[in-house]
């Protein structure tokens, strides 16, 4: 496996267990702020917005992206790689770099802090509220946090850094 492929040697085997529930919690935060605010408009597109992100993360994207990881079946700093191996069985890491779901990531994650971005701008325009301003801030802000301070901080200590083609390191 190691012959094949280059790994980031100095990267961790396993992430803090604090470093999953951060960054979990950030994009849980992140849904649940999201789906709120679309509710805002329509109730019904809020459902169709959760529940197809989630089925997207939690399933589709696992079996496109992790189980070609190094860390499937270990703790990935939001140990997705042990709910890949829960679900679907190994995948090869060499194919990793080029799979469906690398080129599908940054269009799902784009969609997910674009569709409640514009709906709060929508709610907004119809009826205007301090407390929709700030809903749209706290989500903004947990959007970058989450895409980037976070996630720079995750890459610059994964293994897959060096072939991974969605680092931020």
């Amino acid at each position: 496996m190691g012959n094949q492929i280059n790994l980031f040697n100095e990267g961790l085997e396993k992430y803090p267990v604090q470093a999953v529930i951060t960054e979990n919690l950030s994009i849980a935060i992140w849904l649940t702020l999201g789906t709120f605010i679309i509710s805002q408009i329509s109730f019904i597109l809020s459902l169709i917005f959760l529940t197809a992100a989630l089925i997207m993360i939690i399933i589709i994207m696992r079996k496109l992206i992790c189980t070609g990881c190094y860390y499937y079946g270990k703790r990935c700093h939001v140990a997705w790689g042990n709910i890949s191996a829960l679900l679907y069985k190994q995948g090869k890491i060499e194919e990793f770099s080029g799979c469906t779901g690398q080129k599908i990531a940054p269009v799902l994650f784009g969609l997910m802090a674009l569709i409640p971005a514009v709906s709060g701008i929508i709610s907004m325009i119809l009826n205007f509220s301090v407390y929709k301003l700030m809903l749209f801030i706290l989500l903004l802000a947990v959007i970058l946090y989450s895409s980037v301070i976070s996630r720079k901080m995750s890459c610059a200590k994964c293994k897959m850094k060096i072939i991974c083609p969605g680092s931020a390191a």
